[in-house]
C-alpha cells in the first residue's frame, strides 16, 4: 500500500518498523516550536547525530524524522532543514554585527579612583564658535548681575570691589561653559535636560534664578551707595575671601572630574566617585553656595549671606532628589552603596 502523503519515500505506515508520519504542514508547526539553541548540523545517514556547524542552528527537530535503516530520507525534511540552516548563519551574522555596534558605544560603569572614564576614550571635538559665544552671554550676564546695579549709584562703577568680584565670577563660571565647550565640544540640549522636564522644574528654576539675582542686587547697591570702601581687612573679608578661594578650587576640581557630564542632569554613562566626589556628592552646589555666601561678606551683608544659604540649599535638595532617582534607575546598587556612605554637600555625616 502506497504512502499517499509522501509516496517518492516509499514508506508503509501499516509496517511497525516505521515511525508514525505527519504532514509537511505539521512538522512545521513543530518546528516552530522549538527554539534554535545549538549549534548548525547535518544529518549523518539517519543516526541522529550531528556535526557543528552554524551558530544558532538546532538539529534536533528534524532527527525525530530520521529514516529507518536503509530508507532515503525524506526530502522535504532535508530541503526545509537547509533553509533552517541558511536562516540562521544570517541571524548569527546579524547579532555579531550588532554585538560590535553594541560594544563602541560606551556603556554606564562606576569609575574609581585611577582608572579612566569612558568619554576620556572618545575623540573629543572642541567647539570654539560656541565658545566663545558663551564666554560673551556670560560677560554680558555678568555685567548685568554687578556693574549695571552698580552703574546707577554716583561713582559706583569706580569700586575696585565690584569689578574684582565681576572677574571672580568670570573664571567661576567658565570652567563649566566656555572651558567646556573647547574640551568636550557640544553640549545636551535643554530638551533632554531632566532638571527641566515639567513645569514645576522650570518655576523652581526660575525663582531660583531671580532669588540669586536679586540678591546679588541687593547688596551692590547698598555697598556702592554708601560709598565707604575700607582699605583695612576686617571680618567681613576675612572670612569672605577665604570661601571664594575654597569655592574656586572646588569647582574647578569637580568639573574637571565630572568631565563632559557637568552642566545639567542626564542619564549619565558613569558614575564618579573619585575626586572631589569621594568626598561629598554634589561638590559642584556646594561650591555655588561657597562663592555667593563669599560674595556677601565682601560686600558687608551677613543677612544677605544667610538667605543665599538658605535659597540655594531649598533648590539644591529639590535638584538632588531628581538627579537621585536618575542614578538609581540607571546605577542600582553601586549608587545606593555609595549615597550611604558620601554625605552630600559638606564632609561631615547626614549633610
Amino acid at each position: 500500500m502506497a504512502n499517499k502523503a509522501f509516496p517518492q519515500a516509499g514508506l508503509n505506515p501499516a509496517l511497525p518498523s516505521h515511525r508514525p508520519l505527519v504532514t509537511q504542514t505539521q512538522f512545521r508547526h513543530r518546528s516552530r516550536r522549538c527554539p534554535c539553541k545549538a549549534q548548525h548540523g547535518q544529518h549523518d545517514g539517519g543516526k541522529g547525530e550531528s556535526t557543528a556547524g552554524a551558530q544558532g542552528y538546532d538539529p534536533s527537530p528534524a532527527q525525530g524524522f530520521a529514516p529507518s535503516g536503509d530508507d532515503p530520507e525524506l526530502w522535504w525534511v532535508v530541503k526545509y532543514e537547509e533553509r533552517r540552516k541558511a536562516i540562521a548563519a544570517q541571524e548569527a551574522l546579524e547579532g555579531e554585527k550588532d554585538k560590535r555596534k553594541s560594544s563602541s558605544q560606551p556603556s554606564p560603569a562606576l569609575i574609581h579612583p585611577g582608572e579612566t572614564s569612558p568619554n576620556e576614550l572618545e575623540p573629543q571635538k572642541p567647539n570654539m564658535v560656541a565658545a566663545v559665544v558663551q564666554a560673551v552671554q556670560l560677560s554680558l550676564v555678568l555685567a548685568a548681575l554687578f556693574l549695571w546695579p552698580a552703574s546707577t549709584q554716583p561713582a559706583g562703577l569706580v569700586c575696585l570691589r565690584v569689578w574684582f568680584l565681576y572677574l571672580i565670577y568670570w573664571l567661576f563660571f567658565s570652567q563649566g561653559t566656555v572651558r567646556r565647550q573647547l574640551k568636550f565640544g557640544k553640549t545636551l540640549h535643554r530638551s533632554k535636560d531632566k532638571g527641566r522636564s515639567s513645569w514645576s522644574d522650570r518655576l523652581a528654576l526660575i525663582g531660583f534664578i531671580t532669588s540669586v539675582v536679586l540678591l546679588h542686587w541687593l547688596p551692590v547697591l547698598r555697598y556702592t551707595k554708601l560709598g565707604i570702601y575700607p582699605t583695612e581687612i576686617t571680618g567681613y573679608e576675612a572670612l569672605g575671601l577665604p570661601t571664594i578661594a575654597a569655592a574656586l578650587f572646588l569647582h574647578q576640581r569637580a568639573v574637571r572630574d565630572l568631565g563632559e557630564a557637568s552642566g545639567s542632569v542626564a542619564t549619565p554613562t558613569q558614575l564618579v566617585v573619585d575626586g572631589a566626589y569621594a568626598r561629598i556628592q554634589h561638590p559642584i552646589y556646594t561650591s555655588h553656595m561657597l562663592l555667593f555666601f563669599g560674595t556677601a561678606m565682601l560686600l558687608h551683608s551677613a543677612p544677605t549671606a544667610l538667605l543665599f544659604i538658605l535659597v540655594c540649599t531649598t533648590y539644591y535638595l529639590r535638584l538632588t532628589a531628581q538627579e537621585a532617582r536618575v542614578l538609581d534607575n540607571v546605577f542600582g546598587d553601586n549608587y545606593r552603596a555609595y549615597a550611604a556612605k558620601t554625605p552630600r554637600f559638606l564632609p561631615f555625616p547626614r549633610l
